[in-house]
C-alpha cells in the first residue's frame, strides 16, 4: 500500500506555518470564490500577497488554428519579434452566465503604436541572477546535463510514437511542444554557463560583494558568510538532485493516472494535519485548486499512458540503479 513520502527540499517549520496562516486569513470563509497566494521574489527578500477572485467555470472563446498559432515553428519560439498568433481568449461564467466585472483589461483592436510601452502582467518567469557560483556550478555540472539528456531521449520516444499515426501525432502534440520548449531554454542556459567570460564576470561580481561584506565588521556580523553555507548545501544538492528529479519531481513517473493517485494519497494524509504543518499545496487556501485539477474533464489515452509510464519507469531504474530501495519496492507518495 502506498504511503506518504517524507518531503524533500520543501519549506518546513515556522515559515511554512506562517505562510499558510496568512493565506488562510486572506481567503477567510470564501474558499469557493477566493484564492490567495504568497509570492516570493528575490529568493524570499520580498513577499507579495496576491488575492484573486476564483472562477470555476471558464470556457474557451477563441483560439487560432494550429498553423496560425504555431506559424514560424521553433525558430519563432522565445524570439522577438514573433510572427505567430500565439494567443487565446477565455470567458468566465457565474451561475451559468458570462460574468460581468467592474475591473478588467479590455482589448484595443487597433493594437499598440510604435514606441508605446507594452508590459506583461504578473510574474511570468524567473532568472538566476542571484545564484552563487556554487549554485551555478550545480546547474552546469549536474542539473542541466541531466535534464537535457532526459529530454532528448523523451523527445525521441514521443516523436516515434507520433510517427505511427495521425491520431498519435495529435495526442502527443502538446507534450512534444512542451519538451521542445524545455530543451531550447536549458540548452541556452547550458551554453551560457559553459562560456568562460560569463562565469568569469559572475565570479568577479561575487568576489566584489564578498569583499564588501567582509570589509565592515558590522556587515560581517550581520550577514556572516552565506556563500560558504550555500556551497555546503550544494554538496547535498549534487548528491540528491537526480533522486529528487526522478521521484519527487516525477520524471520517473510520467503518467496522468499516477499523478492523480499521488495527489489523492498525499491529500488524504495531509488533510489530517494542522493547516500550518501541511505541504504547501495542500493547505486549506489551496485545496480548491487541487480539487479543480483532479475533477477537470481531461482526456487520458490508455495506449499513451502505458507508453509514457513504461518508458519513465525504465528510466527510473536506469538512473537510480536496480539496487536502490525505491526501485526495489519501497514506493511511497
Amino acid at each position: 500500500m502506498a504511503r506518504p513520502c517524507p518531503s524533500i527540499g520543501r519549506p518546513t517549520g515556522r515559515k511554512k506555518a506562517e505562510q499558510s496562516r496568512i493565506e488562510a486569513e486572506c481567503v477567510g470563509k470564501q474558499a469557493d470564490t477566493t484564492r490567495c497566494d504568497l509570492v516570493e521574489l528575490y529568493q524570499g527578500g520580498v513577499q507579495h500577497l496576491y488575492r484573486y477572485t476564483r472562477f470555476q467555470d471558464v470556457r474557451l472563446a477563441f483560439a487560432p488554428e494550429y498553423r496560425s498559432g504555431f506559424f514560424g515553428g521553433d525558430p519563432d519560439n522565445f524570439n522577438f519579434p514573433r510572427y505567430n498568433l500565439d494567443m487565446a481568449l477565455v470567458r468566465v461564467y457565474q451561475n451559468g452566465k458570462p460574468a460581468k466585472l467592474k475591473q478588467f483589461f479590455p482589448i484595443r483592436k487597433q493594437g499598440a503604436e510604435a514606441g508605446e510601452l507594452v508590459m506583461t502582467l504578473g510574474h511570468p518567469g524567473s532568472t538566476q541572477r542571484l545564484l552563487t557560483m556554487a549554485q551555478l556550478g550545480t546547474l552546469r555540472d549536474v542539473s542541466l546535463p541531466f535534464r537535457l539528456a532526459h529530454s532528448y531521449e523523451l523527445r525521441g520516444m514521443l516523436t516515434r510514437f507520433a510517427s505511427e499515426s495521425e491520431e498519435n501525432a495529435r495526442i502527443v502534440q502538446t507534450d512534444l511542444f512542451a519538451i521542445e520548449n524545455g530543451i531550447k531554454v536549458r540548452s541556452g542556459q547550458f551554453r551560457a554557463l559553459m562560456a568562460e567570460d560569463v562565469m568569469a564576470a559572475k565570479r568577479a561580481r561575487e568576489e566584489t560583494l564578498r569583499q564588501f561584506v567582509a570589509a565592515d565588521p558590522a556587515r560581517a556580523k550581520q550577514f556572516g558568510d552565506p556563500w560558504s553555507d550555500i556551497a555546503a548545501a550544494q554538496k547535498f544538492a549534487r548528491q540528491n538532485l537526480v533522486r529528487w528529479l526522478m521521484i519527487e519531481s516525477g520524471l520517473g513517473f510520467y503518467s496522468t493516472h499516477l499523478d492523480y493517485a499521488k495527489t489523492l494519497v498525499r491529500a488524504a494524509a495531509e488533510r489530517e494535519k494542522p493547516d500550518g504543518t501541511r505541504l504547501r499545496e495542500f493547505a486549506e487556501a489551496g485545496l480548491p485548486a487541487v480539487q479543480a485539477r483532479l475533477f477537470a474533464d481531461v482526456p487520458v489515452y490508455p495506449n499513451y499512458e502505458k507508453l509514457r509510464l513504461g518508458w519513465s519507469l525504465a528510466k527510473l531504474r536506469e538512473r537510480l540503479g536496480t539496487d536502490h530501495p525505491f526501485v526495489k519496492g519501497g514506493a511511497c507518495w
